[in-house]
């Protein structure tokens, strides 16, 4: 690993974290980005350490209103809560991800997208409601990824099937998957950024 990655360390251990809070502590500027981009890292595979830092992060008093981070932490909490299969806390948090998104529109992490995605995943059918809601608000806008409109056609398409509306569960089945099998993104400069990858198999 590169001097410049020590914040992105996919592995945990005693020496890993000692080497990082020694870094961090000497850094100059950006220590909350570094802690925010470090827990998103390890998020799925070590969401215990990715709490702490994301709690670490969140004690240093950052302005909330004011900080991209803060964004970024918070749906670092729900990954967490998520991979450890504690959903409750995991829905605050990526509520939370919401509202902030909705205070600062420019700070975004594409919460109108994943809170439906999230949502139907787990059949939480109390909060179907505003997730077609926000659904509806972009499935039809000029989105270039198709890893967005996967999502969004695999929340319309489970939502669906858990509310026994079949033919509408299969259009939107039939859609997503025909984003999930794009080979490209359509930018001629980056053509595989923004594509459905093997983690998404599972949905798939």
């Amino acid at each position: 690993m590169g001097r410049e990655d020590w914040f992105r360390n996919a592995t945990w251990s005693a020496d890993i974290e000692t080497a990082f809070f020694a870094k961090l502590n000497r850094a100059r500027s950006q220590k909350s980005q570094y802690l925010v981009i470090q827990a998103l890292t390890l998020a799925k595979t070590r969401p215990d350490i990715c709490l702490k830092l994301i709690d670490l992060y969140f004690a240093q008093g950052e302005d909330v209103n004011n900080d991209f981070d803060h964004v970024r932490a918070l749906d670092a909490r729900r990954q967490a809560y998520e991979a450890t299969g504690d959903i409750p806390r995991a829905l605050d948090a990526i509520k939370a991800v919401l509202k902030q998104e909705q205070l600062k529109p420019r700070h975004i992490v594409g919460a109108d997208v994943q809170f439906p995605y999230f949502v139907a995943s787990h059949n939480l059918t109390a909060e179907y409601s505003l997730a077609k809601t926000l659904l509806d608000n972009r499935a039809e806008d000029s989105i270039i990824f198709p890893v967005i409109k996967f999502k969004i056609y695999a929340a319309y398409a489970l939502m669906a099937d858990d509310l026994k509306l079949y033919t509408d569960a299969r259009s939107h089945a039939g859609e997503a998957l025909r984003w999930a099998h794009m080979s490209s993104s359509g930018l001629r400069y980056h053509p595989t950024v923004g594509l459905v990858t093997d983690a998404y198999q599972p949905m798939i």
